[in-house]
């Protein structure tokens, strides 16, 4: 028999959070990491407070959803895509009418996780897109049909943010797929 899902109701306020990989470096981060493809990246999960606080969801709460065949990461990104329809970016940028770029710097600390929406991305910039996540609270993406001197503007935006964020993440800017879940 199964024990009882630990508070159900809490499930709608968990979300996907992109955190470095280096956060298990010693093996000993409290919940669980699946990497990205970009080697640097991974995805955990955290639970959303009232007061908008994050806390990780650790390996026991993993393990009590898990034996309740429930999905942490897809009960996750249901979520966070639940979440994201009205506010989904907070920034942008149009140049005669051409959307370039857009950036999530999201009041609810999940900005940089909706760099996971790559389908809702792709939607935005259907012609392709360059994807950044400079520090922990700014995530940038861009048109992939800018010139290289556009690009490189917004690579150097990315850099500055990377060199002058409280929690830095990754200077440059990233191919979609680097964001996916990396298989194996």
């Amino acid at each position: 028999m199964k024990p009882a899902l630990p508070q159900p109701e809490r499930m709608h306020r968990l979300f996907p959070i992109i955190v470095p990989r280096r956060y298990n470096k010693k093996g000993n981060w409290p919940g669980y990491l699946t990497n990205l493809k970009h080697p640097m990246l991974a995805v955990t999960h955290v639970w959303v407070q009232e007061d908008q606080t994050l806390m990780y969801l650790n390996r026991e709460e993993h393990d009590d959803l898990a034996a309740h065949d429930l999905d942490c990461h897809a009960i996750a990104m249901e979520n966070l895509r639940a979440t994201s329809t009205e506010t989904f970016y907070t920034h942008m940028k149009q140049v005669d009418g051409i959307l370039e770029m857009v950036g999530f710097m999201n009041e609810d600390g999940l900005g940089t996780s909706r760099l996971l929406l790559l389908d809702r991305l792709s939607e935005i910039f259907p012609g392709g897109c360059r994807i950044g996540i400079p520090e922990r609270s700014c995530g940038i993406v861009i048109s992939g049909a800018l010139n290289q001197q556009t690009t490189r503007s917004y690579e150097d935006l990315a850099g500055k943010c990377y060199e002058n964020g409280n929690v830095p993440m990754l200077p440059g800017l990233f191919d979609p797929s680097q964001f996916e879940i990396a298989i194996g």
